[in-house]
């Protein structure tokens, strides 16, 4: 066999071994790994979106589709907080970017994460991916319609948020904190 039609043929098993992993990514892992697998290979700028599009669905279950983007884009900098721009240890090692505590009916959680501080007294909900997470607080608001029909931004959303017991801070504090990452551009 020449040399050239070695490299031709290297490179065609290249291209087979490539094709069949793909294929065996898709038909044989577990959604629940391929999921996870996906969030690996987000980035920081796709994190946002990925909470976004997880949280407007659900939250369209609930409110109008402009509510709806509302909350999900003031998801997005409620994540953002909770995490220290996604670069907390909850976030990182529990995909967990809300601060959502361990709940063991949850749908979404995959387990029990680190612990929360002592003053919580609770450990954090771990999860297979961020979606999950976003989707999880979204039902949360869902199951509180009526607390966030007529939020128009920041300081209401916080104010919701602490009416329903979600932190325990001051809620325009918490406003304030959560005003530096809110954006209606969250690509």
């Amino acid at each position: 066999m020449s040399k050239k039609n070695q490299i031709i043929f290297f490179c065609a098993a290249i291209v087979v071994t490539l094709a069949v992993l793909v294929i065996y990514r898709r038909t044989f892992l577990p959604v629940r790994l391929n999921d996870k697998i996906d969030d690996l290979a987000t980035t920081e700028k796709s994190v946002p979106v990925l909470i976004y599009n997880a949280a407007f669905e659900r939250l369209q279950r609930h409110f109008t589709d402009d509510q709806s983007a509302l909350l999900a884009t003031l998801m997005v900098a409620q994540s953002k907080l909770e995490t220290a721009n996604y670069t907390s240890a909850v976030y990182l090692q529990n995909n967990n970017a809300f601060g959502y505590k361990y709940y063991a009916d949850s749908i979404y959680q995959a387990g029990m994460g680190l612990a929360a501080p002592a003053s919580e007294n609770d450990n954090y909900g771990i999860y297979a991916n961020v979606a999950d997470s976003a989707r999880e607080v979204a039902d949360w608001i869902g199951r509180r319609s009526a607390d966030f029909t007529n939020v128009t931004g920041v300081y209401d959303y916080a104010a919701a948020l602490s009416n329903d017991k979600y932190f325990t801070e001051a809620a325009d504090l918490y406003a304030a904190d959560m005003n530096h990452y809110f954006t209606t551009n969250i690509a």
